[in-house]
């Protein structure tokens, strides 16, 4: 099971001042862009069908604590308000932990595969307590450690 959490998902109609936040402050450095399709945005933020999708970046190093900004659309910000989307952990079996989750009757998505440059994940959203985590496996374990998380590329479902 995880030790930690992997990464957390803020989304926000102000990625430029986070950004500059957690760099210039905190000295997170950048270690990824991300991109989100609309209907990945649908599937795994819960953002309305009709969504142009997503881009962010994810800061950040290692294989824990790491944050990734999304930017929210001009068009959705009457209608996703800015705040922590979602919290990550990487598992090392997703078919486990979805079944755990079932087993304790925990609302949970099915599991969709998502690339991640040159790797694949496998991925479920699960909402407990007015919260979202979002359970990781990655297919490749170079990917967890050099992208640091799932975010180097296009999310596909």
């Amino acid at each position: 099971m995880s030790r930690a959490s992997h990464h957390v998902v803020c989304v926000t109609d102000h990625p430029d001042e986070i950004l500059s936040f957690l760099q210039v402050v905190l000295g997170l450095g950048v270690s990824g862009q991300t991109e989100v399709s609309g209907p990945d945005a649908t599937a795994v933020l819960g953002w309305p069908e009709e969504n142009p999708g997503t881009a962010g970046t994810m800061l950040g190093s290692g294989t824990a604590g790491l944050v990734e900004i999304l930017s929210v659309p001009s068009e959705l910000r009457t209608v996703v308000p800015s705040g922590v989307a979602m919290i990550g952990f990487a598992v090392p079996d997703i078919q486990a932990c979805v079944a755990a989750c079932q087993a304790q009757r925990v609302p949970t998505s099915e599991i969709m595969r998502l690339t991640t440059g040159s790797s694949e994940v496998s991925a479920a959203v699960v909402r407990v307590g007015g919260l979202a985590f979002e359970l990781v496996e990655f297919h490749d374990r170079l990917a967890t450690v050099d992208a640091g998380h799932h975010g180097n590329g296009r999310r596909s479902p």
